[in-house]
């Protein structure tokens, strides 16, 4: 007779430490209800509340004897109350969502339900709701499409919270200590999508549509080339590159909405969470327009359930190039334009300066009389001014404070990005500077170059006229140049930023005109305020 067995004898039909100086001493919260096996039965129980367990973790947990733990934890399992996960582990089982929802409890079974059949109705696929359980997932509910490739997964399976689109989005409303240990050991990147298309081509499935999101120009083209990066370093199949090619789809996708970030104002998150019936630390604000573009032929419409089902702002177009393009140089370089000297002049959110007529004036003539004009050659010209003039409104949103300071963030990038071509383009059509765009270039100094309070190792500590302290943040090359020509006359800081081709990737003298432009320019910001000119470059 093992060890094990010494340990136990019968008492009244269940097995109990034989020697009671080894039994486990009562926690004072603990609730006796006189019936041995059912209190010991909801110490498993409460065990797996907090996640999945080993027998020995339950034994640790419960301070039962290792056979009592094991027997109730298995009688649990064939009842369903307990499943095992993929590792062996005892979880908690799909038996209680069945009962919650037959009680009436569980309000998100109740919503789901109408949910899932009307995705499955709209889009022909297959839907499930998932429940986080410690570092798994739960399915708790569950509709599937008639025919076709079905995903088969059941209720009470419990899934991983390293890999799939659900575990991103339970993972995304944790606090900040859980995302970050959940994101610890996740899969969700290039390497583990080449293993399960790998695995599915070896199962003889058909091939895929993947939507590549990552904010980056080109997005599916550069997900396939790390893909076939993967394939080739693991020695795997032609044939399954060739599968990959020819029977898969990797789009790139272009999106457009702003999303200034969280909710600041701590009375209105407070009113936010009265009206959800919950606090969301993760609650953030974004604008109601929105555009997803998906780069693929007219069949890839017919494929793609959202777009089927009439999402507002999805399309599918052969190349989203020029919607890139019209983004860039109207939305984010009217941004990177106005937004820097608008700092430097006191105003503190976008839509303040939007009820400003003397900036409003500055981005508008900008954006039709400098930008636009050089986007007639890829795009349709009405087409970019409803879009401008889109921009404009949603500039002046009143349910959103985006704060000037954050969109300076790396400015220097942007502005080489977003509005040196415009700037350069105008030059080469017209034969002439775009007072705006050089303007901005002008204002851009102003903005590292205000009064200099310390170079630290978060960014450029500086102070505005009125006396605010901002810190300028930036490349470290970047800050460190300004720092550096704190003292330098204003005709000097030009030359010198201007030639900075590490800033600019060229030496921007070179452009007819221009140094002597932006010297003027800034010369009127430090003397007059840089309203005035943006006032001088719409004149």
């Amino acid at each position: 007779m093992t060890a094990a067995e010494n340990d136990i004898t019968p008492q009244n039909g269940e097995f109990a430490p034989a020697n009671q100086a080894l039994a486990s001493t009562p926690k004072d919260n603990e609730i006796h209800s006189g019936v041995g096996v059912l209190d010991k039965t909801v110490k498993i129980l409460d065990a797996l509340e907090s996640g999945p367990s080993t027998l020995g973790q339950l034994v640790s947990a419960t301070g039962l004897a290792r056979p009592t733990a094991h027997r109730l934890a298995i009688a649990l399992e064939r009842h369903r109350f307990v499943l095992r996960d993929q590792h062996g582990r005892f979880v908690l089982g799909s038996r209680f969502a069945e009962l919650a929802a037959a009680a009436g409890e569980d309000r998100l079974l109740t919503a789901a339900g109408p949910i899932l059949q009307t995705l499955l109705d709209r889009t022909g696929e297959s839907a499930q709701i998932y429940r986080r359980q410690g570092d798994q997932r739960v399915c708790i509910a569950a509709v599937e499409r008639a025919s076709g490739l079905r995903d088969s997964i059941p209720v009470g399976a419990m899934l991983s919270m390293e890999a799939g689109s659900a575990a991103q989005i339970l993972l995304a409303w944790e606090d900040s200590d859980r995302l970050h240990q959940g994101l610890r050991h996740a899969k969700f990147n290039a390497a583990k999508l080449a293993q399960v298309l790998h695995t599915r081509w070896a199962a003889g499935k058909p091939g895929v549509i993947v939507l590549a999101c990552e904010l980056i120009d080109h997005n599916g083209e550069e997900l396939l080339r790390i893909m076939n990066q993967y394939v080739s370093d693991w020695g795997w199949e032609d044939e399954f590159s060739q599968w990959m090619a020819n029977d898969c789809t990797v789009c790139t996708t272009l999106v457009d909405t702003i999303v200034p970030g969280r909710i600041r104002d701590p009375k209105e998150a407070a009113a936010v969470a009265e009206r959800l019936g919950y606090e969301d630390p993760f609650l953030a604000v974004r604008e109601p327009f929105q555009m997803w573009g998906i780069q693929g032929d007219e069949s890839l419409a017919e494929k793609l359930p959202f777009v089927k089902a009439g999402l507002p702002g999805v399309f599918v177009t052969p190349d989203v190039t020029p919607y890139k393009k019209r983004k860039v140089r109207i939305l984010n370089g009217a941004h990177t334009a106005f937004v820097p000297g608008s700092w430097v002049a006191g105003f503190d959110i976008v839509r303040d300066c939007m009820h400003d007529e003397t900036v409003r004036g500055f981005m508008n003539t900008m954006l039709y009389h400098e930008v636009i004009p050089t986007l007639a050659a890829d795009l349709d010209v009405e087409d970019c001014k409803a879009f401008a003039a889109a921009v404009e409104n949603r500039f002046d949103n009143p349910f959103i404070d985006h704060a000037l300071l954050s969109i300076c963030l790396n400015s220097t990038a942007k502005w080489r990005a977003r509005d040196l071509p415009t700037l350069k383009d105008y030059v080469a059509e017209t034969g002439s500077l775009p007072k705006c765009l050089a303007t901005s270039l002008a204002t851009l100094i102003a903005f590292y170059t205000q009064e200099l309070v310390s170079r630290e190792g978060d960014g450029l500590h500086l102070r505005r006229a009125d006396g605010t302290e901002y810190t300028a943040q930036d490349d470290a090359f970047v800050l460190d140049f300004y720092a550096a020509h704190a003292g330098a006359d204003d005709a000097e800081l030009v030359h010198d930023v201007l030639t900075n081709e590490q800033m600019w990737g060229e030496d921007l003298t070179q452009i007819a005109g221009l140094e002597e432009f932006v010297v003027n320019a800034l010369t009127v910001v430090r003397a007059e305020g840089v309203k005035q000119a943006f006032a001088n470059a719409q004149a």
